[in-house]
């Protein structure tokens, strides 16, 4: 197995974890106990640096050739382990694009170009998760669900792999402490039950695009407890696809997200950040460049060619684990 790659990058860190969340949880207070169950004394760390594939990783392992390490173009290869993927977050994570007329293609969100990129690299794995949103109909009929005829790329739900836990118009705070989401029948699990539940070897972390405030008092929070709840499991974070007008918060919001990376890599957890935001921009240089064609025309919601760039992000992630 290739050298694990621990995340980090050149930033202050962030406060110390409140304990005390003082949001009601809706499940037993054992499923968001925040307490850790062991010891979180730092381990030692590399000097930092970035990739030009979006995924951070220490300068250790980036002795290695990054080619081998980052393309999804190499020959296949055999990966025995049957990995357990949690793709974890919001309306991004379900899939949804132009509802109610869903007249632009439905992919599945990312899910289906990653389920793609997965297979033909040889990889064996089962999506996880609790939610079989959008079409378990969360909103009833006034935003339905997209037609079969309608779908682009593999069917997941033929295929047994339309397992996740993402949900419509959840904020930072709900997938932590569980909850529904105002004008939704579908009431999910704390995130500490949804790991415990699901067991991920893998957990895809994509949140804060409904609510940004929210996300940024509580990103920290939430990745403390999927990691407390089950210390072994590899995290990654995203930094979150803008919105099509700008809005320098998502900035702030994704920076505080690198931080809040390096804190728990540096505590010695498998945790890693990839930045979704720059498949959105034309111009590295200009983070209020972003490409409208990408957006559906709520201008949040991604359409296809989108959720193909931020699977392929993901799968960069992913196969530099060497799991």
């Amino acid at each position: 197995m290739r050298k694990i790659l621990m995340a980090s990058i050149v930033c202050t860190l962030i406060g110390c974890l409140d304990r005390t969340p003082n949001v009601q949880n809706n499940y037993s207070s054992s499923s968001a106990d925040t307490t850790p169950p062991y010891s979180l004394e730092p381990s030692s760390s590399d000097n930092p640096t970035t990739d030009s594939n979006n995924i951070l990783v220490s300068s250790s392992a980036f002795s290695q050739s990054s080619q081998a390490l980052f393309s999804s173009s190499s020959s296949m290869q055999s990966h025995s382990q049957v990995l357990r993927i949690l793709p974890f977050g919001d309306s991004q994570t379900a899939g949804f694009t132009d509802a109610p007329t869903w007249s632009i293609p439905f992919t599945f969100g990312y899910r289906g170009p990653l389920y793609t990129l997965l297979k033909d690299n040889g990889y064996n794995f089962n999506f996880v998760g609790n939610s079989f949103e959008p079409l378990s109909l969360p909103f009833g009929e006034a935003l339905g669900a997209p037609a079969d005829s309608n779908i682009l790329g593999p069917n997941l739900t033929q295929l047994g792999q339309d397992s996740h836990s993402g949900y419509g118009g959840a904020t930072t705070s709900q997938l932590l402490y569980g909850g529904v989401v105002q004008g939704s029948v579908d009431t999910f699990p704390s995130a500490a039950k949804i790991i415990t539940d699901t067991k991920p070897d893998i957990v895809l972390l994509m949140v804060g695009t409904n609510g940004i405030e929210d996300g940024i008092s509580t990103i920290d929070s939430l990745v403390y407890m999927i990691v407390s709840t089950q210390p072994s499991v590899y995290l990654i974070v995203a930094q979150i696809t803008p919105r099509a007008t700008f809005k320098s918060l998502e900035l702030t919001y994704n920076d505080l997200i690198k931080s809040t990376v390096l804190k728990y890599a540096s505590k010695g957890f498998r945790v890693y950040t990839v930045d979704q935001y720059a498949n959105f921009i034309t111009d590295a240089n200009d983070p209020t460049s972003i490409d409208l064609t990408l957006l559906c025309p709520d201008g949040v919601h991604l359409r296809p060619e989108a959720n193909r760039r931020v699977a392929k992000t993901w799968f960069n992630a992913i196969n530099s684990l060497g799991l």
